[in-house]
């Protein structure tokens, strides 16, 4: 049983293949009518992406600045106490009983984020309205979202 013999082919000055190839070989001639034709367009791309970063600087800095010197807005209290974060890792123990007892502690009880306030008080801090306290129609009930996200993540 005998291989064919192969010997390679010949190709012509004018194939298609060799004018696609020395279109592929210039690429910067190939892009200048798209660069010509898309250049208002990368103009506004780079003009509104350093808008955008200058106004992320402002926020960031404005944020920053507000924090440290002036009182909240409700209480009054300044933010001058520096406070760590810390992971309570009793929550996410190894231990599964310890972690459920963890969850079931009396601090998570629901009823901890509720607050009574004051209709004028609200209306004066330019609160909205919320549901009536049940004990004392002049009170709106408030949710401190904290607790209420708490108590329905272990519910």
């Amino acid at each position: 049983m005998g291989f064919p013999k192969y010997t390679l082919l010949q190709q012509s000055e004018s194939s298609p293949e060799k004018e696609t190839s020395s279109r592929l070989c210039s690429p910067v001639r190939s892009c200048e009518p798209c660069l010509k034709r898309n250049a208002p367009l990368l103009i506004v791309l780079f003009v509104s992406l350093g808008f955008n970063a200058f106004l992320l600087y402002l926020r960031l800095k404005t944020q920053s600045d507000s924090l440290r010197g002036t009182p909240t807005e409700y209480a009054g209290l300044l933010r001058n106490v520096a406070v760590p974060f810390t992971i309570d890792k009793v929550f996410d123990s190894g231990n599964q009983t310890v972690s459920d007892e963890a969850w079931r502690s009396p601090e998570l009880v629901p009823e901890t984020g509720l607050v009574a306030m004051p209709n004028d008080w609200v209306f004066s801090k330019g609160l909205p309205e919320a549901q009536r306290f049940p004990w004392d129609k002049s009170k709106g009930l408030y949710v401190l979202n904290g607790f209420h996200n708490m108590h329905c993540l272990v519910s």
